[in-house]
């Protein structure tokens, strides 16, 4: 296997050319397992294109299969530890997926295992908050960085501080990402305002969208029912109406 990366700055000329006296002849030339950019279009880069035989291409790094593997190999690892309430070794590792394997989706679900872990384990949400909102690695993907967003705001709720968690979800129903952050959060902050009801010194606040703040637990479930269903039907319709869904949701995402 040749292993070459291939590529033009400009295209001014192909990849590789065959020169006249070789035209005609039935074989093909074997050029597979090499990359030729991101760029790269057959009938353009390489002449004439029928000479050649250029499939499969090499991508250049270690595949990203391989590396869920590992970074889910490392997660197992961090679950046992936690089983047996090792929770040190169980963070390292969380961590460490968190450092190495980024581009991985077994990356997100360790995100989330540190909360689950941090609250079995010395409840230091304000550390685990800072870690989410500074952690160049998570910082550097912007799915990544709202995942961890979200989960530092949920730290905020952990510690009680509920009127600053409750004026995110806000943020986020005013300027939505997309329709399903809005919803999400709504219903989000209806939990939120639920937990701060059982602390008397914070039970009075209401923040700017004062319909977000549920009337009882079942008007609660309730509504929270409603969006989920009509997202779904929403979903399943491709339709841009939001039946049920308060009007700033509405008016935010379909100006």
């Amino acid at each position: 296997m040749y292993r070459n990366k291939v590529y033009s700055l400009n295209h001014s000329k192909p990849y590789i050319s065959i020169w006249d006296p070789f035209f005609g002849t039935p074989r093909q030339i074997n050029i597979s397992n090499n990359n030729w950019s991101s760029d790269f279009v057959p009938s353009r880069d390489l002449s004439p294109e029928p000479a050649y035989t250029y499939l499969p291409i090499w991508e250049p790094g270690i595949p990203l299969q391989l590396l869920e593997d590992e970074a889910f190999q490392l997660l197992e690892e961090a679950m046992a530890a936690a089983d047996i309430m090792d929770y040190i070794v169980a963070e390292q590792k969380l961590k460490q997926i968190i450092e190495e394997y980024p581009e991985t989706l077994v990356c997100i679900e360790a995100s989330k295992q540190l909360l689950i872990l941090v609250e079995k384990y010395n409840q230091n949400y304000d550390a685990l908050a800072l870690y989410y909102t500074t952690y160049p690695t998570l910082r550097d993907d912007p799915t990544l960085a709202k995942i961890a967003d979200y989960l530092a705001n949920f730290c905020k709720m952990k510690s009680g501080d509920y009127p600053e968690a409750i004026q995110f979800f806000e943020d986020l129903i005013l300027n939505p990402p997309s329709l399903p952050d809005s919803v999400f959060a709504v219903i989000d902050a209806g939990y939120a305002y639920l937990l701060m009801a059982q602390i008397s010194d914070k039970s009075s606040f209401v923040g700017e969208l004062k319909w977000l703040k549920p009337a009882s637990v079942s008007a609660y479930l309730s509504n929270r029912n409603a969006l989920i269903n009509n997202r779904l039907s929403d979903t399943t319709d491709n339709s841009h109406s939001t039946p049920g869904i308060p009007n700033a949701i509405r008016i935010s995402n379909y100006p």
